[in-house]
């Protein structure tokens, strides 16, 4: 058994594949959705720094010395 969460658009788009190209096994049809939601995540993607990116600060201890 297997379950797909869509979005209502992307079951729009999915039956709109199917009915087109009808004779496409599902599998394939989903392996071009998937593409094509990754194309769309591509140019929406912004800008996240690495942690590589992020300077730390260096951490001073304070320390008491009672004589």
């Amino acid at each position: 058994m297997l379950k797909i969460l869509l979005t209502r658009k992307e079951l729009e788009w999915l039956v709109l594949h199917l009915k087109e190209k009808g004779e496409r096994r599902l599998e394939d049809v989903l392996v071009e959705m998937h593409r094509e939601m990754e194309k769309e995540r591509g140019k929406a993607q912004v800008w996240k720094p690495t942690l590589e990116s992020i300077e730390e600060s260096p951490v001073v201890q304070n320390v008491h010395v009672v004589v």
